[in-house]
């Protein structure tokens, strides 16, 4: 029985978030859309990178800029960066290590006053940035958290399980802006403005973080301009796709990278949403190795587990085909069943292992404040 009471709350906060994603985002304004400086932070990205950038600015209109920052690459990513001839292309090089450094170097060199963030991986959705920036010709708008998507292939494989697990993120996100708990963005797909970058202090305060550069400004720009940051207007179009990583190792590597910043937040919502969804996932192993000393809960165990995993699966579905994607129905229950045990194994693994990250090692707990 003392399981029944955190699934009554999960499921509440289950609708929660689905009246959030439901929300449609009005825009009245039909002015033009601003010019956009577009940064690009990139370290060991030889693979992909002229792939990417020439998407972007395929992308781009006449007046807008993308800024490509190199973040101490030791392969030939520069110098591929260098051998595109583009007069909307200026290429940077950070003289301090990690992005948010390169972020900042980009940002004091645009010259526009909408600043939009992406990854050296990605490729730009329909309509994009256009999306992005539209909201912007309202001036009470400071941020536009953007979707984010990975494409897959093949049904059952490691990219199918990535692709639903950011779309469990970005959904969740977008159904929590829209009510007013923005916590969660993705610099993927990242568009303010740069005065309010300024006014709030950047990355102030967070900058040996490795990871946060998203949500770290989101908090920050939400604190000063309470009813400043918003979603894409639209679910389907304006996103970017961004490649699967290439092994489970990898995957479980960016997963700890992530875990890692949510010691380091702030705002009070936040807080409580991390902390509640990680006590959601973690009760479900919790209540497996209880159930091992004591049998007679095992049935309480299996319907809070099974309760726990319908409500990740209707919402998950909800977010699958608000966003258009084509991910079956059968792999979202699965990874609903198989989402507590994955999750709580990384939040134990967070304060334990020391991630690689392109070359550089993190280590959280050594990780400052200041």
């Amino acid at each position: 029985m003392f399981l029944i009471l955190p699934l009554i709350a999960y499921t509440v906060f289950g609708w929660f978030l689905y009246r959030g994603f439901s929300k449609a985002v009005r825009l009245s304004d039909e002015s033009p859309l601003p010019p956009v400086s577009v940064l690009l932070p990139f370290r060991n990205e030889a693979s992909g990178l002229k792939a990417t950038i020439i998407a972007v600015l395929d992308a781009l209109g006449s007046g807008d800029e993308l800024i490509v920052i190199n973040d101490g690459s030791d392969d030939n990513s520069l110098e591929m960066a260098q051998s595109i001839s583009d007069s909307r292309l200026v290429v940077l090089s950070s003289n301090q290590n990690g992005k948010k450094a390169a972020l900042r170097c980009g940002i004091d060199r645009a010259k526009h006053e909408v600043i939009l963030t992406v990854d050296a991986d990605i490729r730009p959705q329909a309509h994009w940035p256009a999306l992005m920036l539209q909201p912007f010709s309202n001036s009470h708008i400071q941020m536009v958290c953007g979707s984010v998507h990975v494409p897959f292939e093949k049904v059952g494989s490691r990219a199918m399980w990535e692709a639903i697990d950011v779309l469990s993120l970005v959904g969740s996100g977008r159904a929590l802006t829209r009510q007013g708990w923005a916590v969660m963005c993705n610099g993927a797909n990242l568009a303010f403005r740069k005065s309010a970058f300024m006014e709030v202090g950047g990355y102030s305060g967070n900058e040996n973080r490795s990871s946060g550069d998203d949500v770290f400004l989101l908090q920050s720009v939400l604190e000063r301009y309470p009813n400043g940051v918003i979603p894409i207007p639209e679910k389907a179009l304006g996103g970017v796709e961004t490649t699967a990583q290439q092994s489970w190792s990898a995957l479980v590597r960016q997963r700890i990278r992530w875990a890692g910043k949510s010691s380091g937040y702030k705002d009070p919502k936040a807080i409580f949403t991390t902390y509640f969804i990680g006590l959601a996932n973690v009760l479900v192993p919790a209540g497996i190795i209880s159930a091992i000393l004591l049998p007679s809960i095992l049935k309480w165990v299996v319907i809070y587990w099974a309760g726990k995993a319908i409500v990740d699966s209707l919402l998950v579905a909800v977010y699958n085909r608000g966003y258009d994607r084509d991910i079956p129905d059968s792999a979202i229950v699965l990874l609903s069943v198989i989402y507590p045990l994955y999750t709580s194994l990384i939040a134990i693994l967070v304060p334990f292992v020391k991630v690689k990250w392109k070359g550089r090692y993190l280590d959280f707990p050594a990780e400052s404040e200041s």
